[in-house]
C-alpha cells in the first residue's frame, strides 16, 4: 500500500519571512507616529487637512496577521493545543508586564499629588480599570460600551485579532472532527475566509450606498466595523502566494509596484475618509477600506516571497526587521509611556512648557524614544524571547515525539518497515490466508 501524495503535508518555512519581518515593524512604526502629539502638530502646523494616514498601519498589520497564523497553523499541522499554547506563549507574558505597568502607574496618579487637569485622563477608578485589564487580556474589549482607560486606547486591535484566532482555532478544530484530510483543511480555511470577506464587502457595500440593512444584522456589522476582512485576506493571501506572483522578480518594476501599494493607502485613503468623521465613513468603508486591503495584500504577497526593495537599502531593511521583532510589544507600549511622559513634564517643567504645542510634541518624542525603546528591549529579551524559546522546546519535543510516530505508521503504510511481519511463502499459506 503506498501513501497518495495528496496526502502529503507541505513543509513550510522553517524560520521567519524577513521581509514580512521589516513590514511589521513599518505598521507599527507609522501607527505610533499617528499617536504622537507631534504628528497631528506637524499636520495642522502646514494645514494638512488630509493628512496620512498613519492608522492603516493597523490594517496592514491584520492582514500580516492573517498571513502569519495560517503559516502557524500549517506549521502545527491544523493541531489546535499546540497553536494555542504558542500563540499564549506569544501575546500573555508581555501583555501581563504591560498591564502591571500600567496599573502601577495609575497607582503613580492616584499618590503623586498631580494638580492639573490633564491628570483627570490618566487616572482611572480601580474598579474600572481592573474590568478594562480583563478585557483586554481576554480579548473582548470591544465588545465593552464606553470608553476604555487611556493607557489601553490601542488594544482594540489586539481584541480583533484574538477573536479571529479563536474562529479560526474552532474552525480547525470542528474540520478536523469531521475527520477532514489535512491537506485540504487549508482549502478548506480559505474557502470559508474567501465567503465570509466577501459577505463583508457586501455590507461594507451596504454602508456605502446609504442602507440601514446592516443595522438590522448586528454580526455583519460588527464584522465591518472592526474590519475583520483584513484578517481573512491575509488568510488568502498565504494561500494563493506560491502561484499569484511568480510573474515578480526582484526588479525595479516589482519594486515600484511595492513601494506604490505600500504607501499608496496610506496618502490616498484619506481623501475618502475619516474613521472618525461620521459624513465621510461611508465612502471610506465602501471604497477606502476595499482598496487598501487589496493594495496591502499585494505588498504582504510580494514580501511573503521575500520581494521587497526594502531589503535593498541595508540600514532601512535593518532596523525595520529589528523593530518588527520588538513590535508587539512596542505596540503594547506606546500609550502607556504617553501617560508616563505627560506625567514626567507636569512634574518637572514649568507651566509655560504646555502653551506651545511644537514643545510639548519634542518632549513627548524625546521621552518616549529615551524611556521606550530600553523598556521595550528589556521586555523582549527578559520575558518575550525566553518564554517563546521555552515554549517552542516543549513544543518541539511533543511535535518531535508525535512526528515520529506518525512516520512510522507512514512507513509501515509503505511497506518498508515489515521486519516483524511474516509474509506468506508458499501458495498453501497463501490459500490459508484466504480463507
Amino acid at each position: 500500500m503506498s501513501v497518495a501524495t495528496s496526502d502529503v503535508i507541505p513543509r513550510p518555512e522553517t524560520k521567519k519571512i524577513l521581509d514580512i519581518q521589516a513590514l511589521r515593524g513599518f505598521a507599527v512604526l507609522i501607527v505610533i507616529f499617528e499617536h504622537l502629539s507631534l504628528s497631528a502638530t506637524l499636520w495642522a502646523s502646514i494645514g494638512w487637512k488630509r493628512h496620512p494616514a498613519g492608522w492603516s498601519g493597523v490594517e496592514l498589520f491584520f492582514i500580516i496577521s492573517g498571513f502569519v497564523v495560517t503559516l502557524s497553523f500549517v506549521k502545527k499541522q491544523f493541531r489546535v493545543g499546540p497553536f494555542f499554547a504558542k500563540r499564549i506563549a506569544r501575546l500573555y507574558p508581555a501583555m501581563l508586564v504591560v498591564i502591571g505597568l500600567v496599573l502601577g502607574a495609575n497607582l503613580w496618579f492616584a499618590l503623586g499629588g498631580f494638580e492639573s487637569s490633564g491628570a483627570a485622563m490618566f487616572l482611572q477608578p480601580w474598579g474600572k480599570l481592573f474590568l478594562d485589564s480583563l478585557s483586554v487580556l481576554f480579548g473582548y474589549s470591544i465588545l465593552v460600551g464606553g470608553p476604555h482607560a487611556y493607557a489601553y486606547g490601542a488594544m482594540w486591535s489586539l481584541a480583533v485579532e484574538d477573536q479571529f484566532y479563536v474562529a479560526m482555532g474552532l474552525l480547525c478544530l470542528l474540520l478536523r472532527l469531521c475527520r477532514v484530510p489535512v491537506p485540504r483543511i487549508l482549502a478548506a480555511l480559505m474557502v470559508v475566509c474567501a465567503l465570509t470577506a466577501g459577505i463583508v464587502w457586501l455590507g461594507r457595500g451596504m454602508v456605502l450606498a446609504g442602507s440601514k440593512t446592516t443595522d438590522s444584522l448586528p454580526v455583519l456589522r460588527y464584522l465591518v466595523n472592526w474590519n475583520f476582512d483584513f484578517l481573512m485576506i491575509g488568510v488568502i493571501v498565504y494561500c494563493v502566494r506560491d502561484r499569484a506572483v511568480r510573474w515578480a522578480k526582484a526588479d525595479a518594476l516589482t519594486g515600484a509596484l511595492f513601494v506604490l501599494a505600500l504607501l499608496g493607502p496610506v496618502f490616498l485613503v484619506p481623501f475618502l475618509g475619516n474613521p472618525l468623521d461620521r459624513e465621510t465613513r461611508p465612502l471610506l468603508a465602501g471604497i477606502g477600506m476595499p482598496l487598501m486591503a487589496v493594495s496591502f495584500a499585494f505588498v504582504v504577497l510580494l514580501a511573503s516571497r521575500n520581494l521587497s526593495p526594502i531589503a535593498r537599502v541595508p540600514v532601512l531593511n535593518q532596523f525595520l526587521i529589528w523593530w518588527g521583532e520588538r513590535s508587539y510589544t512596542a505596540y503594547l507600549l506606546h500609550f502607556p509611556l504617553f501617560q508616563v511622559a505627560w506625567a514626567i513634564m507636569a512634574k518637572t517643567a514649568p507651566q509655560w512648557f504646555f502653551s506651545s504645542a511644537w514643545i510639548y510634541a519634542a518632549a513627548q518624542l524625546l521621552l518616549v524614544t529615551v524611556l521606550g525603546v530600553p523598556v521595550v528591549e528589556l521586555i523582549y529579551r527578559v520575558v518575550e524571547r525566553p518564554v517563546l524559546k521555552w515554549a517552542g522546546s516543549k513544543l518541539g519535543e511533543r511535535e518531535h515525539g508525535t512526528s515520529s510516530r506518525t512516520e512510522n505508521v507512514r512507513e509501515m503504510a509503505r511497506g518498508e518497515v515489515l521486519r516483524d511481519v511474516k509474509l506468506p511463502s508458499s501458495p498453501r499459506e497463501i490459500g490459508q490466508l484466504q480463507s
